[in-house]
């Protein structure tokens, strides 16, 4: 989902009604199908790749039903997340007035120094991207992420498998600190936003790219930027794999904070999460993280009470081996009711 190249990133100036155009609803709508009818596209050449060149075995046919209906919750809700972009990114610096990084570089010229601003732009875009994506896998919003994780068949659907959730946190997550950050005057604002919607369709087939089935890999090159091997690892199920490879598209936020994983060469792992079984249903999809929520929630209230001893964990030992792997009798995710230490939202021990 990409807004219309217009909107996105430009710094309104709302004191001057000839600016935006007159048509704005028009032309985002139209943007919208457009870059969608383009998403349909990369997604059918993609999907044909993998049928003659698959990396891993192929997921069956009702994996793949599963993943387009998840897919289409999320192209319906498109409107409504471009809506929220736009007032996270572009209304959010009009009103408040803010931006601190421009386009003014001196010794360039302007068309050079929005260019460098929007490659500015996009790296800080990815590391925004990458602080959030590392918190949504350390903290309660592993619940609501997870279903991306739970497909054991990671192939170019996988990139819509997100939890209708997924856009509400997400975008503001990254864009209010980039209206905080970044300015572009009302002059270049249609330029900016020119090359800002032409990075967004290249965002769309990375994204697209980076979880096909494929045996794509840049060898001593994959720092410089992510393919389907890389981010392959970051859907592993294997414990050497775990917390690796969180930047979408620049490793190099990765290498900077210590979760670069290089991958090997033909290693190509099974994906999925390590003691927890897939969803089966849309609806199921739909209702996993707040059923993961309750639980986690009646799981550390069980947990605080006080025992005999009236001191909280006092002579609580840790349960059987199958609750350090995550998993119950449901197979869904587990923080067993009474450890010796607090558990987190993955169910681990905290080590406290």
């Amino acid at each position: 989902m990409h807004p219309h190249p217009a909107t996105v990133g430009v710094k309104y100036d709302f004191r001057e009604p000839e600016f935006p155009s007159r048509r704005p609803k028009t032309m985002n709508l139209a943007g919208y199908l457009v870059s969608q009818g383009i998403a349909l596209l990369m997604i059918m050449a993609l999907v044909i790749a993998e049928r003659y060149y698959p990396a891993v075995p192929q997921a069956p046919a009702q994996k793949r039903r599963l993943n387009l209906e998840i897919y289409a919750l999320g192209v319906s809700l498109g409107p409504a997340y471009a809506l929220l972009f736009l007032i996270s990114s572009s209304h959010i610096g009009g009103i408040f007035d803010l931006g601190r990084i421009t386009n003014e570089f001196h010794g360039a010229s302007k068309l050079v120094g929005v260019l460098i601003a929007v490659l500015i732009w996009k790296a800080a875009k990815d590391f925004f991207f990458y602080w959030f994506h590392r918190f949504q896998h350390s903290s309660f919003l592993w619940q609501q992420h997870k279903l991306h994780h739970l497909d054991e068949y990671v192939d170019t659907l996988t990139t819509g498998r997100n939890h209708w959730l997924e856009g509400a946190l997400a975008i503001p997550a990254r864009f209010i600190p980039l209206a905080i950050l970044f300015k572009f005057d009302r002059t270049d604002g249609a330029v900016a936003g020119g090359f800002l919607g032409f990075l967004g369709l290249v965002d769309t087939f990375w994204s697209l790219a980076n979880h096909a089935n494929l045996r794509i890999g840049f060898g001593r090159f994959s720092w410089l930027l992510s393919s389907p091997q890389q981010h392959r690892i970051h859907h592993s199920r294997l414990p050497q794999h775990q917390n690796k490879n969180f930047a979408v598209l620049f490793p190099i936020w990765d290498m900077i904070f210590g979760t670069y994983y290089h991958p090997k060469q033909g290693e190509y792992p099974p994906s999925g999460v390590e003691g927890e079984n897939d969803v089966n249903s849309f609806r199921d999809a739909a209702l996993l993280p707040f059923k993961e929520w309750t639980k986690s929630w009646q799981r550390a209230w069980a947990g605080w009470k006080l025992p005999a001893t009236g001191v909280p964990f006092a002579g609580i030992e840790n349960t059987s081996s199958a609750a350090d792997t995550g998993a119950n009798s449901s197979g869904s995710a587990c923080c067993p009711p009474f450890r010796s230490t607090p558990p987190d939202w993955k169910g681990r021990s905290l080590g406290m």
